[in-house]
């Protein structure tokens, strides 16, 4: 013969308090978390928008003929790494990870690439063979008597 167990009251009040303890620390943090989470949709969103926007525009503008299929590569490219470091920095700052110390280091060594890229493009648009092929057309025989 199998005997019921009686449960009394004393016996169920600390599940009724850590339930009611569990219920009231989810309602206090889904106030906070909720409004988060539906703000890194939203930028998360604009960003793979905006990616789209620049893809879809350099895709056209190089069906049309007026860019070249490595500037095209390297715009996209340059797009999705945006979007990837600016999606990273959207996430890690909801998570409540202090992003400014990350940026910094990385902001300094972008300024120094694009200083020198800056300068090797200026440097290689002033050479006299650079200005030469530019203004205009000459077979390649000429342009080697000239580099000489």
């Amino acid at each position: 013969m199998m005997s019921c167990m009686q449960v009394s009251l004393p016996m169920l009040a600390p599940l009724l308090l850590g339930t009611g303890m569990l219920f009231r620390s989810i309602k206090s943090n889904a106030s906070f978390l909720f409004p988060r989470i539906g703000l890194v949709v939203v930028l998360l969103w604009v960003l793979w928008f905006a990616n789209s926007v620049v893809q879809n525009t350099v895709h056209y503008l190089q069906r049309q003929g007026a860019l070249d299929h490595r500037i095209s590569a390297a715009v996209i490219t340059g797009s999705e790494l945006f979007t990837m470091v600016g999606a990273g920095v959207i996430v890690l700052s909801a998570l409540g990870v202090n992003v400014s110390g990350l940026l910094l280091p990385a902001g300094v060594c972008l300024a120094i690439a694009a200083k020198d890229l800056a300068h090797n493009f200026l440097a290689g648009a002033s050479h006299p063979a650079v200005d030469c092929i530019v203004s205009w057309t000459m077979p390649c025989h000429d342009l080697m008597r000239m580099m000489l």
